[in-house]
């Protein structure tokens, strides 16, 4: 998440005609990278990162609702409670299906990641963790975008 890719996200919106320019000014001025925006300091850590759930129950059932049902990630919406309606009717819920290399890379994770990953491995029974990545995903690691419709993304909402 960065500045540049919230600004961009936001004039693309406005571009299309979704968001109006009072909105799109608005969302600007509180998205989560301005100092004015009371989610700042809450958020502000997500800078530069790519955060990545690692597992899917986090996604299931109201899960999905929570992280998905709002346009523009968090670092547009948290600032936003009284734009939530119009929020809520703009684009397509995806998850980004990635496959990653974490071997030098450098990132941080939240919760017992490679606990998790022995688990998978393992075949017993897993849960969520949280990694952030700190540097770009490249388009090669990216195996699926699911989306409503889709058997996978459905799956979740059940």
């Amino acid at each position: 998440m960065s500045v540049e890719l919230v600004t961009a996200k936001l004039d693309a919106a406005q571009s299309l005609g979704v968001l109006s320019s009072d909105d799109r000014t608005q969302l600007q001025q509180r998205q989560v990278f301005s100092p004015d925006s009371p989610s700042h300091n809450s958020l502000s850590g997500r800078l530069d990162r790519v955060c990545v759930a690692v597992g899917i129950d986090t996604l299931k059932g109201r899960g999905l609702d929570l992280l998905l049902d709002t346009w523009g990630g968090e670092g547009v919406f948290k600032g936003a409670k009284d734009l939530e309606k119009l929020l809520t009717s703009i684009g397509t819920p995806s998850i980004v299906v990635l496959d990653l290399q974490l071997t030098g890379r450098e990132f941080r994770s939240w919760g017992p990641v490679m606990a998790l990953f022995s688990a998978l491995l393992a075949g017993d029974e897993v849960w969520d963790a949280e990694i952030h990545v700190l540097d770009s995903v490249a388009p090669s690691e990216v195996v699926e975008i699911w989306q409503p419709g889709m058997r996978e993304f459905d799956q979740l909402n059940q």
